[in-house]
């Protein structure tokens, strides 16, 4: 295991984007409902109790353990959207997509991005080295970057950042290298920065490669791995559990088999939620259910895609093809409490007290899928993220720049005077996908620079 010193140096951050489909072209009225999912009655005793997300921040994907997207806080959606600073990380050349990892922020505004450059060494470019570069930004200020070397590579092999998340003094960065080209191999894996001393960890037999979920003391991350063959069909997805402070694998669960070839990223519906002491994810053959102390897995649903949890109800909502599922998972049996078809090509979902947002690439709609009912929608041209919701504001980004909702009438909509085409008036690779609220801003990126946009309440 190799450990070095903070040092100085840059990054930036993409997200990955949610496939699915979606549509619903009426408006209706919310109306009052009997007890539903995960509430109490009098004959539900065995009932789980209600979980709501308490993370602050916005420090790994869809902001908390449970995916739900939503963080504490939030202002007015009819408030002043404004750009309080800008910070340009471009290195000789534009990042590459896959060189570059999603922006997470803390609680206090300060913003983490990763990465990858490759070594410098007196007789040129070394092809065996990379280096994942972890830089951190406060107010708008690049405040100090840990560069963490990673060795020895074959010579061709591509190294892609997949995904980042931040605890209290310690940041994790899940990558793949790819030498599919070179001996047909594949390796997912992790390197670990420690925020109160500049150090990092690399150890190439940690398991990693996928996207990461943090719950607790416990790093829950896909995997990846194809051990090499140009004809080889041996690839596996599954899911690992790594002790944070030490970096012990308690347990690797392979879930599923893949020929990666060609593939850039993993499934992103292979992104672990956590919820009642279980953990959950997706997989070809459907939603697993995992004991966090084990790994042992059950199949409790054969629908399978990304997931998203609403603790508050005890609902787990699967965005599966053209249909988004509602898991109750409150009495351990995962029944089905209620589903609704969509049409179109589903950006990503949020949910907040019993509200699903999704967006797609032509509309923003608020859903109660166990009543089947359509809340409130908004056919909007070139929206390109997720939505996250942050207090009674939804914020997703279109073409022109950030927007915002509120989320319990639908109304509101503001647009920042942030840019995101590019010289070609096209819409770059590298442009966030899911904005990071944290602090009383909106963190998004478009190609080298990361903007902070401030909402402030207009009266």
């Amino acid at each position: 295991m190799d450990r070095r010193r903070l040092l100085a140096g840059a990054g930036c951050a993409v997200a990955a984007v949610l496939a699915g489909c979606f549509g619903d072209d009426s408006d209706v009225t919310p109306t009052a409902s009997d007890a539903g999912p995960g509430e109490r009655t009098p004959d539900s005793t065995e009932r789980a109790r209600p979980e709501q997300p308490s993370a602050d921040g916005w420090t790994q994907a869809r902001q908390d353990s449970q995916l739900s997207g939503t963080a504490p806080g939030g202002v007015p959606a009819d408030s002043q959207l404004t750009r309080s600073w800008e910070i340009d990380l471009s290195p000789p050349d534009e990042f590459r997509p896959e060189h570059i990892s999603p922006l997470r922020a803390t609680a206090n505004g300060q913003v983490y991005v990763a990465t990858v450059t490759r070594q410098d060494d007196p007789e040129g470019v070394d092809d065996s080295i990379r280096v994942i570069t972890l830089a951190r930004i406060v107010d708008g200020t690049l405040e100090s970057r840990i560069h963490a070397r990673v060795d020895p590579l074959l010579s061709g092999t591509a190294l892609s950042l997949v995904d980042l998340a931040v605890t209290d003094d310690t940041a994790v960065c899940s990558f793949r290298t790819n030498s599919l080209p070179t001996d047909g191999s594949l390796s997912g894996e992790l390197v670990t920065f420690d925020l109160s001393d500049g150090e990092w960890k690399y150890a190439r037999e940690t398991p990693g490669g996928g996207p990461i979920t943090i719950s607790g003391e416990t790093i829950y991350v896909g995997t990846v791995e194809e051990p090499g063959g140009f004809d080889s069909e041996d690839g596996t997805a599954g899911v690992a559990a790594i002790e944070t402070q030490t970096g012990t694998v308690r347990w690797q669960n392979e879930l599923a088999e893949f020929s990666f070839a060609g593939e850039t990223y993993p499934p992103s519906s292979m992104r672990p939620a956590v919820y009642g002491g279980s953990v959950y994810v997706s997989s070809p053959d459907g939603i697993h259910r995992l004991d966090p102390a084990t790994g042992t897995s059950t199949v409790i649903t054969e629908r399978d895609g990304p997931c998203l949890i609403d603790g508050n109800r005890g609902l787990l909502y699967v965005l599966g093809g053209n249909e988004i599922t509602a898991l109750d998972l409150t009495l351990g049996s995962a029944s089905v409490a209620g589903a609704v078809t969509v049409e179109g090509t589903l950006r990503g979902a949020a949910v907040s007290d019993g509200t699903l947002v999704v967006t797609t690439d032509g509309s923003i709609t608020a859903l109660d899928v166990t009543a089947d009912r359509t809340l409130w929608r908004h056919t909007e041209e070139t929206i390109i993220s997720l939505p996250s919701i942050a207090g009674d504001t939804v914020y997703y980004l279109g073409i022109d720049g950030l927007r915002c909702r509120s989320l319990s009438s639908g109304e509101g909509i503001r647009s920042s005077p942030v840019t995101l085409r590019d010289d070609a008036d096209q819409l770059p690779e590298s442009v966030s996908r899911e904005p990071i609220v944290a602090d009383g801003s909106v963190f998004v990126r478009s190609r080298n620079a990361v903007l902070a946009i401030e909402a402030t309440d207009s009266s």
